[in-house]
């Protein structure tokens, strides 16, 4: 029962920092639209890659593992192009 538990609370983990990192992707997506950013645009788009990898923690720990790997997947692509993009606009 208590491997159960412990279980239960590893994914809740990665459910409150899925929901954290959806929450900052909001903040800068919003803050990146109204002042014209494009730096604060692409770590909002950073900030949904990163949570689709959290969120694809979460499916494998709940054993659900095609979700898991649709998810990563998602995850790796989005996180590579944005990265790409990020790296671009640095570079000037």
């Amino acid at each position: 029962m208590s491997g159960l538990i412990n279980l239960y609370h590893q994914r809740e983990k990665y459910n409150r920092l899925t929901f954290l990192l959806i929450s900052l992707a909001l903040v800068f997506g919003v803050i990146g639209l109204f002042k014209s950013f494009q730096f604060l645009l692409l770590i909002s788009f950073l900030c949904i890659g990163l949570s689709l990898i959290t969120e694809a923690i979460y499916f494998l720990l709940s054993l659900r593992q095609m979700d898991s790997m649709k998810q990563f997947i998602r995850a790796i692509l989005i996180v590579a192009i944005t990265l790409f993009f990020l790296f671009k606009l640095m570079k000037g």
